[in-house]
């Protein structure tokens, strides 16, 4: 009888399917936690995390109809799973003219990154930081965001390292009536470091593609898997 026929796996299937998992897995370090894939959490990350003020609030100062539950997630941002995280001034549209005062904060960093949305540089339209002493007077003059204006979210670094220690407020001018007449800002984030704007600004670029995040670890995992098996086959 002739002698059973013996097949060689290719050794190129493995080596191949490795080659693009690596590949794969080393493009999603180009993400901001490459790791996470829970697009809830790394959206957080973009406006700072654990590290931004925590227990911020915001209230009229000016005369509104609306009382200040309202002000959070005012504000047509986008992305939607975002618009939350901000408070606004556009309750019910652009027409609202109001100012509006968040409550105190003390400045624990030389830096402080200030999310923001709208048109914070107009006439009319202003975002601006307030150093307050306790008892709550202003000291000096305000701190003025320099923009730009834009329709998605920036971030604005405030060198607040002649203030440490001191208490600050955000303060969102909104005079205008037309259809920018809207600001809305995020609890800032302290920080050391002076370019953390720059870098949550790219990684927010980033992270409008998150689709090619979970694609490129969903093919890592079966070029991976691919590989062991190939490697497997050709052990026995």
């Amino acid at each position: 009888p002739p002698p059973p026929l013996s097949v060689t796996p290719d050794p190129w299937l493995g080596r191949i399917a490795l080659a693009v998992g690596l590949l794969s897995a080393g493009s999603l370090f180009s993400w901001n936690n490459p790791l996470a894939f829970d697009q809830a959490y790394r959206w957080s990350q973009m406006l700072g995390g654990d590290q931004a003020v925590t227990g911020l609030t915001f209230e009229f100062v000016t005369p509104s109809p609306f009382g200040p539950e309202r002000l959070q997630g005012a504000a047509p941002i986008m992305p939607v799973v975002l618009r939350n995280q901000f408070y606004g001034t556009a309750p019910a549209g652009p027409e609202l003219t109001c100012t509006v005062l968040s409550s105190p904060f003390v400045l624990s960093k030389p830096w402080l990154v200030v999310p923001y949305a709208g048109y914070p540089t107009g006439n009319g339209n202003g975002l601006r930081l307030r150093i307050v002493d306790d008892q709550g007077r202003t000291v000096g003059e305000e701190i003025g965001c320099p923009g730009p204006n834009q329709d998605g979210i920036s971030y604005w670094p405030v060198d607040v390292r002649s203030h440490l220690g001191r208490r600050a407020r955000l303060v969102l001018y909104d005079g205008r009536t037309d259809v920018q007449a809207w600001v809305a800002a995020a609890p800032p984030i302290p920080t050391d470091n002076p370019e953390l704007a720059v870098i949550l600004a790219q990684n927010l670029e980033r992270e409008n593609h998150a689709s090619l995040h979970t694609s490129l670890g969903m093919i890592a995992l079966v070029a991976f898997v691919s590989a062991g098996v190939a490697w497997a086959t050709r052990r026995r």
